[in-house]
C-alpha cells in the first residue's frame, strides 16, 4: 500500500563510516511490525534503507544463485491475522545486488515461504510475495548476493489481502487428474492466472505453474 512509513533498518553510513548492523542474526531480529502505517489502498506497510556491507554472513536462502559468503540482515514481522506479505529490495548504491527469503516460525528452522534472487540480472529489484499467510511471526532475510555485492538496500514490506491461492497453486492442494477408467485418457485446458511461482523443475523454470496429482 502507499502512504508508508520511512525508517531506518540498520547498518545506514554515517560520515563515509558504515554503521554495523546489529540485527543480522535470528536473535537479534528487528521487529518492524509497529513501522506499519496505514496506505490509502487499505493495506500498511513501511520502507526502510539498510547497508548490507555493516553485516555478516550469518545465514543463507535456498535460492541457486546466492552465495554462500552473502550478508544479510533479519527482521521480524507479526501478523495478528491470514494476510499477503510482499517484500521488495531494491540496490541504493552501485554493486549492490540484493536477495530476500522469507521463513515463517521459527526463525533459524522454520519453512522458508519463499527465496527471490534473480540470478540473469545482477542489480536487480527483487521482490517476494506469499499470499495468505497465518497470524503469527514472520521472518524477512535481506540478503547480498555475496560478500562483494553487500551495500545499502532500500527494502518495502506491505501487508495486505488475504488472496485466496486457487486449487492447484502449490502440492498442498494439488488437482487429482486420475482417470476414472483404466486406459482412459484426461484432457486438460489451463490458465495460469492467479498461479503463483512456488517451484521449479530441474530442467529450470521460473514462472507460475500448477500441480496435478495423478
Amino acid at each position: 500500500g502507499d502512504g508508508m512509513g520511512g525508517g531506518t533498518g540498520g547498518g545506514d553510513t554515517d560520515g563515509g563510516m558504515i554503521i554495523p548492523v546489529t540485527n543480522d542474526t535470528c536473535g537479534t531480529a528487528l521487529d518492524i511490525t509497529s513501522m506499519l502505517s496505514a496506505g490509502a489502498d487499505g493495506g500498511t506497510g513501511t520502507t526502510f534503507t539498510v547497508n548490507l556491507a555493516g553485516a555478516n554472513n550469518d545465514d543463507k536462502g535456498t535460492c541457486a544463485a546466492i552465495s554462500s559468503s552473502g550478508k544479510d540482515a533479519v527482521y521480524k514481522l507479526t501478523l495478528s491475522s491470514a494476510k499477503d506479505i510482499t517484500v521488495s529490495a531494491a540496490p541504493a548504491g552501485n554493486g549492490s545486488d540484493p536477495a530476500v527469503y522469507i521463513r515463517k516460525t521459527d526463525c533459524a528452522t522454520g519453512t522458508e515461504l519463499r527465496c527471490v534472487d534473480n540470478a540473469s540480472s545482477a542489480n536487480a529489484t527483487e521482490v517476494a510475495l506469499v499470499k495468505n499467510q497465518p497470524a503469527g511471526d514472520h521472518f524477512i532475510f535481506i540478503d547480498s548476493f555475496d560478500a562483494n555485492s553487500a551495500g545499502p538496500v532500500t527494502v518495502t514490506v506491505t501487508v495486505d489481502g488475504p488472496t485466496i491461492a486457487p486449487a492447484g497453486d502449490v502440492c498442498a492442494s494439488a488437482i487429482d487428474i486420475t482417470p476414472t477408467a483404466g486406459g482412459s485418457t484426461n484432457t486438460i485446458n489451463g490458465n495460469l492466472t492467479g498461479f503463483d511461482n512456488d517451484s521449479s523443475g530441474s530442467c529450470g523454470g521460473g514462472a507460475s505453474e500448477a500441480v496435478y496429482k495423478l
